[in-house]
């Protein structure tokens, strides 16, 4: 069983690049866009899906059906119609209905696997792979709605800018930034 944990700052970033011979955060880190929703974590042993504080999220069956049966995911619960408000009351109904979900235009975007040792990176090409492959499913292909969130390695601070400022043009909320050596 896992227990999800909230995210940490993790002092000071700068301090531990020069440490290493790496270049000075964000260059180099994984970005993708924030996305407005709530963090949902695909617990593969009991076959929930969880919020961070570990609050199981009553999914329809055919979500719990269709997620990997051996890789735990950590990602975000989006609800295209509707924003943080809808998928926040879907998140807290005592039953699902698989017809209010679609409708919602709901969609559980994956960021990576959920504990174990690796690093990010390597996280990342685990939750690919889980995604992607029939193996890890139960059904055989990938559900539209599981969506692995693109992730894209910053080359400058101008590129990460650029970023941010496309997506803050779009009503995006911001950037997440993940170290490529960080748990």
């Amino acid at each position: 069983m896992i227990t999800p944990t909230l995210a940490k700052e993790y002092a000071p970033c700068l301090e531990v690049a020069v440490k290493k011979g790496l270049p000075p955060p964000p260059v180099g880190w994984f970005m993708s866009e924030k996305i407005q929703g709530i963090r949902a974590i695909w617990d593969c042993e009991d076959k929930t899906l969880k919020t961070r504080g570990g609050k199981p999220i009553n999914v329809p069956e055919s979500w719990k059906s269709s997620l990997p049966l051996n890789v735990s995911l950590d990602g975000e619960l989006f609800a295209q119609n509707g924003g943080q408000d809808r998928t926040s009351g879907l998140a807290q109904k005592k039953v699902s209905s698989e017809e209010e979900w679609d409708e919602a235009g709901m969609q559980y975007l994956v960021f990576g696997t959920y504990g174990g040792l690796q690093n990010a990176a390597d996280r990342l090409m685990t939750c690919k792979l889980a995604v992607n492959s029939t193996s890890a499913l139960r059904i055989t292909s990938c559900p539209e709605w599981v969506i692995v969130l693109p992730q894209h390695i910053v080359k400058s601070l101008d590129h990460f800018n650029e970023f941010r400022t496309e997506i803050e043009s779009k009503g995006g909320e911001g950037v997440m930034l993940l170290s490529p050596e960080g748990p």
